[in-house]
C-alpha cells in the first residue's frame, strides 16, 4: 500500500505562484489542497494550472476545511505571525516565508505558540542553508579551515527597483514588513549565523534611493516607506573558538543599483579566506598564497532534469531541497528538520533586524535584542 499524501496549504500567491508551486511538483508524496490568496481570480488561475482542488481567500476557512498537514505562509510579513500561530494552534506544521515577523516581539510569540504546538515542525524559509556551495561553507569553517574567523561580508547588487516607473506595493510599506533588509538582508543574517555564531551589537544605515513610487490603487504618488539599500555592520559575539575577538560581518546591499545582479560573500580567517562568486563558485586561499582556487562542491539530488522544470535560480533550488526535506522528515513523523532554520532561528534573526533598524534610527551601535517591537524605521533617502 502507497504512503498517503502529505497535504500542503498555502498562503500567498507571489513567491508560491513562481518558485514553490514549480518545485512542490518535483518533491514526493507532496499534495497541494489549497490556495489562499485575497485575489481570488488571480488565485484561481494558479490553482488552474497547478491543479490545485480548493481556492480561498480567507486563511482561517482553507485551514478548517481543507485540513492541511502543513501551512506555507507566503503573504506579507505583517500577516506572518497570526496565520503561523494560528495554523499552529490548529494542529498544523509550519513553514513561513522570511523576514519571520515584523519585529521580534512577534516572532517570539510565534515561538511561543511553535513551543507549545508540541511536535509541529515551525519552520523559517531560509533556503539558501540548502544550497551545497553554502554548506561547503559552512563544513570548512567548522573544520578549521579559514582558522579562526576575523571578518564576513555580504554584497549584494541588483536592478530590480532601480527604475522609479515600477510602482508602488506592500514592499515599500513600513507597517506590512516590505524593504531589503527583511527581504535578503535576513537570509544574509540567518547564514552567518549557521556558518559561525551570534551577534552581539549592530551598526545600521538603510536608505531609500527612489523615494516616490506612483500608487496604483490611489492613481497618484506615494513616498516609499522602507529601504532599497542598506549597509549593516554586525559585530559577532566573543566567546567562541572560532572567532576571534571583535569579529564582525559587513553587510552592503541595494535593488536599486542598474547593472547586473552581483552577489559576493566572503568569510575571512586567521589561515584562510573564503569567497562565493555570483556564478555560484567556491574560492579559497590559505595564508601564504598568491592565488585563489576554486574549492569542489559535491552536488546532491536536484538533478539536471530537475533545473529544467524549475526557475534557474539559486533561489528554486535551494527549496526544492529543502522541500525534499521537510517531506522526509514528515513521513518519518520527525519533529525536526535537520540544518533547518527553526522559528527560534527567526527570532534571532529578527533581533538583529530590529537593532539594524534601531541603530539606524538613533546613528549609534545598538546591542542585539536591546530593541523590540518596533517596525522599520529609515532615516533619509
Amino acid at each position: 500500500m502507497s504512503e498517503p499524501p502529505v497535504r500542503w496549504a498555502i498562503v500567498g500567491n507571489g513567491f508560491a505562484r513562481q518558485v514553490v508551486l514549480p518545485c512542490l511538483r518535483l518533491v514526493p508524496r507532496v499534495r497541494v489542497a489549497a490556495l489562499c490568496s485575497r485575489n481570488a481570480e488571480r488565485a484561481r488561475e494558479t490553482a488552474e494550472e497547478f491543479q490545485i482542488p480548493e481556492v480561498f481567500t480567507d486563511y482561517r476557512s482553507m485551514i478548517a476545511s481543507a485540513e492541511p498537514d502543513l501551512v506555507l505562509v507566503t503573504a506579507p510579513p505583517h500577516l506572518h505571525g497570526e496565520i503561523s500561530v494560528f495554523a499552529l494552534e490548529n494542529g498544523c506544521h509550519v513553514l513561513c516565508e522570511k523576514p519571520t515577523a515584523l519585529n521580534s516581539g512577534q516572532a517570539a510569540r510565534m515561538l511561543d505558540a511553535a513551543r507549545a504546538a508540541g511536535d509541529r515542525l515551525h519552520l523559517i524559509d531560509h533556503e539558501l542553508r540548502f544550497d551545497p556551495a553554502r554548506r561547503k561553507i559552512r563544513e570548512l569553517i567548522a573544520g578549521g579551515w579559514v582558522g579562526r574567523v576575523r571578518h564576513g561580508s555580504w554584497t549584494h547588487r541588483s536592478a530590480g527597483y532601480a527604475d522609479p516607473a515600477r510602482p508602488f506595493t506592500w514592499w515599500h510599506e513600513g507597517s506590512k514588513g516590505g524593504g531589503l533588509l527583511g527581504a535578503v538582508g535576513s537570509h544574509a543574517v540567518d547564514l552567518f549565523r549557521y556558518w559561525i555564531g551570534e551577534f552581539d551589537q549592530a551598526l545600521g544605515d538603510l536608505r531609500i534611493q527612489v523615494p516616490l513610487r506612483n500608487d496604483p490603487a490611489a492613481g497618484s504618488p506615494r513616498e516609499v516607506e522602507t529601504d532599497d539599500a542598506f549597509t549593516a555592520l554586525l559585530r559577532l559575539r566573543d566567546g567562541s573558538e572560532r572567532v576571534e575577538p571583535g569579529a564582525t560581518v559587513a553587510l552592503d546591499m541595494s535593488v536599486a543599483a542598474p547593472g547586473p545582479w552581483v552577489t559576493r560573500i566572503e568569510v575571512l580567517g586567521s589561515e584562510g579566506s573564503l569567497y562565493l562568486d555570483e556564478a555560484g563558485t567556491l574560492w579559497g586561499s590559505k595564508s601564504g598564497a598568491t592565488t585563489w582556487e576554486t574549492i569542489a562542491v559535491k552536488e546532491d539530488d536536484v538533478s539536471k532534469k530537475d533545473r529544467e522544470l524549475i526557475p534557474d535560480t539559486v533561489w528554486a533550488r535551494s527549496f526544492l531541497r529543502y522541500a525534499r526535506r521537510i517531506s522526509e522528515a514528515m513521513a518519518a513523523a520527525s519533529p525536526s528538520v535537520p540544518d533547518a532554520a527553526t522559528f527560534e532561528d527567526g527570532l534571532r534573526v529578527q533581533e538583529v533586524l530590529d537593532a539594524v533598524r534601531a541603530s539606524n534610527a538613533s546613528g549609534g551601535w545598538t546591542k542585539v535584542a536591546a530593541a523590540t517591537g518596533k517596525g522599520p524605521a529609515v532615516r533619509g533617502a
